[in-house]
């Protein structure tokens, strides 16, 4: 049996990436906070793979685990290691196909942060919602929910200008990653 605390920080981990995720654009399908054999939650996101290494991608990776550390007042570190580390790695391999340096990692998790606490509001009430039914929103309900939590709040459209401004800042390597990519993938020698 879960403790409500363990359920608690899953639900605003899971919380972070459906509500940031749909945000940026995500198509967000099932959430759930109930535990499988390999994951204590999980959001299930429709991205294409030329997508996975996408700054839309690194920050969507990034919001769970910066949701969870808000929610629950604990240090990055803690919300890593506790159901994040699947979740920091992928943002990590990302951040290396798009050629990040340390510098670059700052600024995604700062721009992450500001994302989170601008959404913060209705990652909350997502959360909520997830604590007081069965701990999962099905895939059909989840983009009428968000549709409605969001609505036109200026937060929203604030977070995305800023999201979009800041993808701006990594589009030439985006392209250029998304390039190799495509000719790892498809191109024979």
């Amino acid at each position: 049996m879960r403790s409500a605390s363990d359920r608690r920080s899953t639900a605003y981990h899971e919380a972070g990436h459906a509500v940031v995720g749909h945000a940026l654009s995500i198509r967000i399908g099932r959430v759930t906070i109930n535990p499988t054999a390999s994951f204590r939650g999980h959001t299930a996101a429709r991205v294409y793979e030329s997508e996975l290494f996408s700054p839309t991608h690194i920050i969507f990776c990034l919001a769970g685990p910066y949701a969870q550390q808000r929610a629950m007042r604990t240090g990055w570190l803690y919300a890593a290691l506790d159901g994040g580390a699947d979740d920091w790695e992928s943002a990590a391999e990302a951040m290396k196909r798009l050629g990040c340096g340390s510098r670059d990692e700052l600024a995604f998790e700062r721009m992450t942060r500001k994302i989170v606490k601008q959404l913060w509001p209705v990652i909350d009430s997502f959360a909520r919602l997830l604590l007081q039914g069965t701990g999962e929103i099905a895939e059909h309900q989840v983009l009428e929910l968000l549709e409605s939590l969001l609505g036109q709040k200026a937060e929203y459209h604030d977070a995305v200008l800023r999201v979009h401004r800041f993808q701006a800042l990594y589009a030439e390597r985006y392209v250029t990653a998304q390039n190799a990519f495509y000719a790892e993938r498809y191109v024979k020698a």
